[in-house]
């Protein structure tokens, strides 16, 4: 927790990258006693692959919600740096700023990588919203909120949201230095008709404006295209 109390005053969630050309997903998974994982870039507007990596490493301590980067991390940061193509933007399966100290997976390796992030999660750690319009590009902005007392959580508006996603919401925004309740620290996001929306989240030098841009831009279904394409390089890799 020290460590990310020190980098969350780093995280700029502001401004975003301008003429976006190479965007990349990157996915991890435990893989024995190591996590593997999956970075793709692919080309803008075409979703093109241009490059792939795969790699391994230890994670730093266990998993535990909230502390992602930690697990995650080194094995990101490993296909990351390997990678030939360095991308404008990187996609995470994670959060963003939307997270109990302004610090999940996305902003924590933008912050290290210097490098614009954006988080895409289904699960929330923090906030609340309103259920966003039925159609694609329709959203709703996700606001700070501090715990309910006596359930330490947080609630998402919206009858359409399922109960076992609500009841996976109660266990964040203990901490967050940044507990302004008008504070705006992601979108949920209906990026197909008909679909549950994703929730979108500035990771670093992104505003969450420029997040939602980017996310639609690369998204044919459900889940960004570099983030699909991570996912399905992790499985076909033994």
């Amino acid at each position: 927790m020290e460590i990310q109390t020190a980098l969350a005053p780093r995280v700029r969630a502001v401004g975003g990258p301008g003429r976006v050309n190479l965007v990349a997903g990157a996915v991890a998974r435990a893989a024995g006693d190591c996590v593997r994982a999956a970075v793709v870039v692919l080309s803008l507007p075409e979703l093109a692959e241009v490059e792939s990596v795969i790699a391994s490493a230890p994670p730093d301590m266990p998993y535990r919600p909230g502390f992602r980067a930690f697990h995650d991390g080194p094995a990101l940061l490993a296909a990351i740096r390997a990678l030939d193509a360095m991308p404008d933007v990187i996609l995470f399966r994670g959060h963003g700023i939307a997270h109990p100290r302004g610090i999940g997976l996305a902003s924590h390796l933008g912050v290290v990588l210097d490098l614009p992030t954006i988080g895409c999660a289904e699960s929330p750690l923090v906030g609340e919203c309103d259920e966003p319009g039925p159609e694609r590009g329709d959203w709703s902005p996700i606001r700070h909120s501090e715990p309910h007392s006596a359930r330490r959580g947080i609630w998402i508006a919206g009858d359409s949201w399922p109960s076992s996603l609500r009841s996976r919401c109660c266990f964040g925004g203990v901490g967050w230095a940044h507990n302004d309740k008008s504070a705006i620290i992601g979108a949920a996001v209906r990026t197909r008709t008909g679909c549950r929306p994703l929730l979108v989240s500035p990771g670093h030098r992104t505003g969450i404006d420029r997040a939602v841009e980017v996310v639609l831009a690369c998204s044919r279904f459900r889940w960004p295209e570099p983030l699909r394409a991570a996912r399905a390089r992790l499985k076909a890799t033994p």
